[in-house]
């Protein structure tokens, strides 16, 4: 651990000192400043002595702004680096880079970051325990996501001229084990649906005979169907986003092709039920006032039907050998049935 603290000296100014160890022997960095001295002793802390000392003296031969200061110019809407994302992706944005590489490489000026220190980042990464999941390191999807937005922010440098070439380029990355996707048999479906709350079904359906994501098939409004057609006809062009900081507000689809039509089979139709105003969400949350809330809905119905469809599989009321459980994940157990 670091130790700071203020020294006075004989004309009555204060240096703060850090002092911390390398390989066993005691080193100490002064500084003018008491707000720097605590940053590079939180560095010391992070990444230990030697690097933080390396990180200091490329600092000081540099005029270049720092990693952390770019990617702050980067997330900025004012500067131009990054357009056509809401105010929430970026805001996503800047959280990653803050939990991930602006930790290891955030004070490193720019121009002086090298492949070998994302390597090192790397590696430091696949060590860090996940926020999610007690136990379990942070996932190797998740890192590949960080370090495409660190590859981002540095391809956006190149193109400034603050730097030649992206070291983010050519990092070896663990793949990671992908777990295999598996999907519910007709009658395991029928199963899990049995117990899923009546007010709830249509949803499900929809999910699983659509392969909608959850942000677009919450978003469905009565005026995106088309029942004079067909088949009837569903107009998919919005969907929940994450709002800056919290909340949700409506976007695009997560990509370009999410803008889409597809059909709708008529027994899924006549399961929506009456249908509304134009404006008004097919589905909608307990209240009826407001859009179905993914916490809630996994809390009070979709968790209670999985616990309830696999003491069925165990007791053996139902003709299935799997427990729903291994298909926990919404995305595999609701893409079983294609419309």
């Amino acid at each position: 651990m670091a130790s700071v603290g203020a020294r006075r000296n004989r004309d009555g100014s204060v240096t703060w000192r850090v002092q911390f160890r390398i390989n066993g022997r005691m080193s100490q960095e002064s500084f003018e400043q008491q707000d720097a001295a605590e940053k590079f002793g939180q560095l010391v802390d992070r990444l230990g002595g030697e690097a933080a000392r390396a990180i200091r003296e490329k600092r000081n031969a540099s005029v270049a702004p720092s990693l952390a200061e770019f990617t702050t110019s980067f997330l900025d809407p004012s500067q131009g680096h990054l357009s056509g994302v809401t105010p929430g992706t970026r805001y996503g944005y800047r959280q990653i880079a803050d939990n991930s590489f602006i930790k290891f490489l955030g004070q490193l000026p720019i121009d002086a970051i090298t492949n070998q220190d994302v390597a090192r980042w790397i590696a430091w990464q696949e060590k860090v325990p996940s926020t999610r999941f007690v136990g379990q390191l942070v996932a190797a999807k998740t890192i590949r996501n960080c370090h495409g937005l660190l590859s981002t922010i540095l391809n956006a440098a190149v193109a400034a001229k603050l730097i030649e070439h992206n070291p983010a380029k050519g990092t070896s990355l663990l793949r990671g084990r992908r777990q295999g996707v598996s999907f519910l048999t007709q009658d395991e479906f029928d199963t899990l649906l049995h117990f899923i709350p009546e007010r709830d079904r249509p949803l499900v359906l929809m999910l699983a005979g659509t392969g909608m994501r959850w942000g677009e098939a919450t978003a469905i409004t009565w005026g995106d169907i088309d029942p004079t057609s067909n088949p009837a006809l569903l107009t998919i062009d919005k969907a929940w986003k994450k709002a800056e900081r919290s909340g949700v507000v409506l976007g695009p689809p997560k990509t370009h092709r999410g803008n889409r039509t597809i059909s709708l089979w008529p027994e899924l139709v006549e399961a929506l039920g009456p249908r509304g105003n134009s404006a008004d969400l097919v589905f909608r949350g307990a209240r009826n006032v407001s859009r179905v809330r993914s916490p809630r809905f996994h809390e009070h119905s979709w968790t209670p039907a999985v616990d309830a469809a696999n003491d069925a599989v165990r007791c053996g009321r139902r003709d299935s050998h799997r427990s729903v459980n291994d298909h926990v994940s919404m995305t595999c157990a609701t893409r079983m049935l294609r419309g």
